[in-house]
């Protein structure tokens, strides 16, 4: 039998300056592997403040003799965020396997903070223990709601409102998110929306993706600011994950989300 892929996505929030290279000195852990291994996927580095010149690293920690291995540096700028403009982010494309029992770990060079947000998928051993190979069963899911409130915070504090929620943990290995669309339903002044993940209780809302918002004067002939955030791709999530949205100004926009509820089950 194949083993099964279920969502191992995590997200951690570092701040602590730590120049080394060794794995010394403050590190956060960002992932453990699982019992058959985990494939990362994607890395999402979204800075909260502004940011200087300096460095995120990645470690492995390897299971069997503790030792660190430095994955990768990745070079941060200096950017002075704003009501109109985004502060750092970056998106790692990866796909690397991580050995069972593998840790992931992060450092950042300065003291800024920043959110670390790791796509990742575990193998898992089938759900059913018959000799019959699972199929993937994907189910369609989508959450709409129009955010209207100023909420200038990239800390998950303020006024934001729940867009979307994954299906449960206990049913579904996962979800993945194929579309987020915003769309302004009106006139627009340069500002900003803000894309925020949490726990399935709302806890722990973290900063993922910044969408600037132009001037755009809308009347019968000229269409509303609209876009699309996965314009290629997808994301994909642990079930009960929760999605939200903030507005740095008092504009309406809806914001619609799709995707899919995966579970592995026999074939009929």
């Amino acid at each position: 039998m194949e083993l099964e892929f279920k969502s191992a996505l995590q997200f951690v929030t570092i701040s602590t300056a730590n120049s080394n290279l060794d794995g010394s000195g403050t590190t956060s852990l960002i992932l453990t592997a699982g019992n058959n291994g985990t494939l990362l996927k994607t890395i999402i580095i979204k800075a909260q403040t502004n940011t200087q010149d300096g460095m995120i690293r990645f470690f492995l920690r390897n299971f069997i003799n503790n030792n660190y291995s430095l994955l990768m540096e990745i070079p941060v700028y200096i950017v002075t965020k704003s009501s109109r403009d985004c502060s750092f982010q970056l998106v790692l494309p990866l796909n690397y396997s991580m050995m069972p029992g593998d840790k992931l770990y992060v450092s950042t060079q300065v003291a800024d903070t920043f959110n670390i947000i790791v796509e990742a998928l575990n193998w898992v051993n089938p759900s059913n223990s018959t000799p019959t190979e699972n199929i993937n069963v994907y189910v369609e899911t989508s959450g709409a709601e129009i955010i209207s409130t100023a909420n200038s915070n990239l800390d998950g504090t303020g006024t934001m409102v729940q867009i979307f929620q994954a299906g449960a943990a206990a049913t579904y290995n996962g979800c993945e998110l194929t579309s987020i669309l915003i769309k302004a339903m009106g006139t627009t002044t340069p500002g900003m929306i803000r894309l925020f993940i949490a726990n399935s209780d709302g806890s722990s809302k973290t900063l993922f993706a910044e969408v600037v918002v132009p001037s755009v004067t809308q009347n019968g002939t000229n269409q509303s600011f609209s876009h699309q955030v996965l314009s290629q791709g997808s994301l994909s999530i642990r079930g009960d994950l929760k999605i939200y949205a903030s507005t740095q100004n008092s504009e309406n926009f809806s914001v619609i989300i799709a995707g899919s509820n995966w579970k592995y089950q026999i074939p009929s």
